[in-house]
């Protein structure tokens, strides 16, 4: 039986730290013995921007990435030195309510768990939704839906976790996952820079145990100009991410066929 003791602390949002109105956003997971951090946000705004109204999701979704990357450097540490990391910040992102708690199962069922008590998942983005629709409607219509997988969440230890709808075997393990690059381009490219960085910090780690994976990005960038598009088609290359336009999916669709099989 998987017993660790351990401490959980809620992630709270605030657009303006200075008045303390902060709203519930996420919840991490501090195992001190096993030095493992878990970070689990939720995906939609629409119960921030209720309190707060409208906000830049891409620039949001940078800060949970960036704050992500921040806890996993507190592996290891107690509840002492929690505390203390939690009273020396004053951001948009804070941890709060560090409580003690003895896990019992396996580290991500634990969190799932607490994320769901205390959080609760927001509404995913419809522009979210509509993206990833979309992109199973073109894998059905090609006939390779039945040639992917539905691959696990990836922790990764920045206290990221990598979560997608669709992988298959070419000698990596891609994990396919679809987002929207039109509309505001500070957003777009705050969207991008988030999957190029997470997609190199798979690469690295799955490397370097052994099992290697990376990234395959589908992006609908709709009416951005090609400029935008090779400016990002770069960044990910240069952050070893493979990167598909939603309207130009004929090679990756050929690269599914070729290497799988029915499952």
């Amino acid at each position: 039986m998987f017993e660790r003791q351990g401490y959980y602390a809620l992630l709270q949002y605030s657009d303006a730290p200075e008045r303390l109105e902060y709203i519930n956003i996420g919840v991490a997971l501090f195992l001190p013995s096993k030095k493992e951090v878990l970070v689990r946000f939720s995906h939609g705004l629409r119960r921030v921007e209720r309190m707060f109204g409208k906000q830049p999701h891409g620039y949001l979704n940078l800060l949970k990435t960036d704050f992500a990357g921040r806890l996993s450097a507190l592996k290891g540490v107690d509840h002492r030195e929690l505390s203390k990391f939690a009273n020396s910040r004053v951001n948009k992102i804070r941890i709060a309510g560090i409580q003690s708690i003895l896990v019992e199962r396996e580290p991500q069922v634990e969190i799932d768990e607490l994320f769901d008590q205390l959080v609760g998942e927001d509404e995913v983005g419809s522009r979210r939704k509509k993206v990833a629709a979309e992109l199973k409607d073109k894998f059905e219509v090609a006939g390779v839906d039945l040639l992917l997988e539905k691959p696990e969440p990836v922790q990764l230890p920045q206290g990221v976790t990598v979560e997608a709808p669709y992988a298959y075997q070419n000698g990596f393990y891609n994990l396919i996952d679809a987002v929207r690059l039109d509309g505001n381009g500070a957003d777009a490219l705050a969207r991008a820079s988030e999957r190029a960085v997470v997609g190199q910090w798979l690469r690295q780690y799955s490397i370097k145990l052994g099992h290697p994976k990376q990234l395959v990005v589908v992006g609908d960038f709709a009416s951005t100009d090609n400029r935008f598009r090779s400016a990002v088609d770069q960044m990910m290359r240069e952050h070893f991410v493979k990167l598909y336009d939603f309207e130009m999916l004929d090679m990756l669709i050929e690269d599914i066929r070729k290497n799988s099989h029915p499952h």
